[in-house]
C-alpha cells in the first residue's frame, strides 16, 4: 500500500503516477483532519489552489467539490468525487483540465505518521 500520497494522472494514452510521501511527527488522527477538516486543508495547500465543496463539505464516500486554482483571467477547475473513503484515506477522482486520481493517505509508525 502507497504510504503518502499519490497522484494518478491521465491524458488520452499519456498515463503517469507521482508519488510523494512526508513522515508527520503527529499522529494518524490529527494528520488525517488536516486533510478532512477544510479550514484546515486551506492552511496548508499551495496558496494558489482553493477547494470548494458543492453541497455541504465532506470526505464521505460520493462527497463532490471544486478545486480552483488561481491563475489570472483564466481560474480552471476540477471537479472531484471521493471514491474511496476509510480511515486515514481519501481518494479523489478529478475531471476538468485533466482526470486523474488523488489518493491522500496517513499510516501511523513509531515516530508519528507516513
Amino acid at each position: 500500500m502507497t504510504k503518502g500520497r499519490s497522484i494518478t494522472v491521465g491524458r488520452n494514452q499519456n498515463q503517469g503516477v507521482f508519488e510523494q510521501s512526508i513522515h508527520i511527527a503527529a499522529s494518524a488522527v490529527v494528520v488525517e483532519q488536516c486533510f478532512t477538516n477544510l479550514d484546515l486543508m486551506h492552511q496548508w495547500l499551495n496558496p494558489r489552489l482553493r477547494c470548494l465543496p458543492v453541497g455541504q463539505w465532506s470526505t464521505e464516500l460520493g462527497s463532490r467539490s471544486r478545486f480552483i486554482i488561481k491563475v489570472p483571467f483564466i481560474n480552471p477547475a476540477l471537479h472531484s468525487v471521493v471514491i474511496d473513503r476509510a480511515p486515514g484515506l481519501v481518494v479523489w477522482q478529478f475531471t476538468g483540465f485533466f482526470q486523474g486520481r488523488d489518493r491522500w493517505e496517513c499510516q501511523p509508525c513509531d515516530t508519528g505518521t507516513w
